[in-house]
């Protein structure tokens, strides 16, 4: 039997680990930073399956999730509409749930290294989830946990001038603060938050300072990241370095998981040697490809409606009005 190697351990190649191991199939997972910690993400997990979490063997790690069943929707400040989802949906940190996963994976007789960086070279047994692919352009996200902070619905979603925000329970009474910005504020902050404070200002997001500043930020949870581009695409991995889709749809975690078990019997063949390396790898792309082709196309082209402010007008418009299909949208960018 053939063993795996996984460079990098986010949701992808955790979910791959663990799946894997449940098949008793060897694996180490070399991981550029440490656990836990926090990462830029949504928290918000929709159209996640059951069957996903038992097939990679990771069930016991949503434990602490929350429920959600509904999302309002804000422009500067006014709110547009609220929705009922078509489905639950997720809630839960990755500070968690990858701690989690780690220990599961160890649990199994499985191997993970942390504080090592690889470098991404095409090799025999090696699979790339390590995450998005750095660009020199892009946009900015920002992340932070508050406790003691109230929403109106269980997912608030602004849109500011070139920006937007969401706002999500996640596990142990703290919400998630997370946000795509176009530019970061510049100048000496005596800490990140207030870095934050003066980004939001800056897309027309300052509304949502007072509300912050009334919970209590959640010490160390911040973080940030930039050059995100949902544009680029790779066929050497799984999760973000295969392919990002925008954090609006609350897909990115999915698609992460559900990547890792639909590639999962191609790689448990591969290690029986009843499938050579590159026929692993071109049907795990053509997989991949084949499956998220129409949902990544979908989520494009209706994020600059979240972005642009002429197009942010007219969603608002139709929405107030009710003729805004979101149900629809939502299948759209989910199925």
């Amino acid at each position: 039997m053939k063993s795996l190697n996984i460079i990098g351990g986010g949701l992808s190649g955790l979910g791959l680990a663990n799946g894997l191991l449940s098949a008793g199939i060897p694996v180490t997972v070399t991981e550029a930073g440490h656990y836990p910690r926090h990462r830029v993400c949504g928290e918000f997990l929709t159209s996640l399956r059951e069957d996903t979490l038992e097939g990679l063997g990771i069930t016991e790690c949503f434990s602490e999730s929350v429920r959600h069943q509904s999302t309002a929707w804000y422009r500067r400040g006014k709110k547009i509409r609220s929705y009922k989802l078509p489905e639950p949906a997720i809630g839960i940190s990755r500070y968690t749930l990858d701690k989690c996963m780690v220990s599961v994976i160890r649990e199994k007789g499985g191997r993970v290294i942390e504080g090592v960086r690889e470098p991404i070279s095409p090799k025999e047994g090696t699979l790339f989830a390590t995450g998005r692919i750095p660009t020199h352009k892009g946009k900015i996200g920002l992340k932070g946990h508050w406790s003691s902070l109230q929403t109106e619905e269980d997912l608030e979603l602004h849109l500011g001038k070139g920006a937007y925000v969401g706002l999500s329970a996640v596990e142990e009474g703290f919400v998630n603060v997370c946000g795509l910005f176009s530019r970061i504020a510049q100048g000496e902050f005596p800490c990140p938050v207030e870095r934050f404070y003066a980004t939001l200002k800056l897309h027309d997001l300052e509304h949502l300072t007072g509300r912050l500043e009334s919970g209590q930020y959640r010490e160390l949870s911040f973080c940030s990241v930039t050059g995100l581009d949902y544009s680029r695409k790779s066929n050497l991995g799984i999760g973000d370095h295969n392919r990002q889709i925008p954090p609006f749809t609350g897909n990115g975690m999915t698609i992460a998981l559900e990547s890792a078990q639909r590639i999962m019997p191609y790689a448990v063949k591969y290690a029986m040697e009843e499938l050579d390396w590159k026929g692993f790898q071109d049907k795990s792309q053509s997989t991949l490809h084949n499956h998220y082709k129409q949902r990544y196309l979908q989520a494009r082209l209706a994020h600059p409606f979240l972005l642009n402010p002429v197009l942010q007008r007219f969603t608002a418009i139709i929405a107030r009005a009710g003729f805004l299909p979101f149900k629809t949208l939502y299948h759209l960018t989910h199925s």
